[in-house]
């Protein structure tokens, strides 16, 4: 009985230690401390874009659809 009663101590204070602390957030980026909108005039116009380069690399055997279009398989290329 003693045990139990350690065992179920020991949970006991597990989980109010547990549930004590509040969780803290992220503190907002400078950029929104004051409470300003986003400053699209400092943005170059050069830079103003919503294309992305990617560059795909991949090791994948190429397959041609039944559309015709390139696609990978699950097989990998040895060469």
């Amino acid at each position: 009985m003693k045990v139990f009663r350690n065992v179920a101590g020991s949970m006991l204070a597990i989980l109010l230690v547990g549930c004590a602390s509040t969780p803290s957030l992220m503190p907002a980026p400078n950029i929104y401390v004051n409470g300003e909108g986003y400053p699209e005039s400092a943005i170059a116009p050069g830079l103003k874009s919503n294309k992305v380069e990617l560059l795909f690399v991949t090791d994948r055997v190429p397959e041609t659809g039944e559309d015709g279009a390139l696609q990978y398989g699950a097989e990998r290329h040895r060469g």
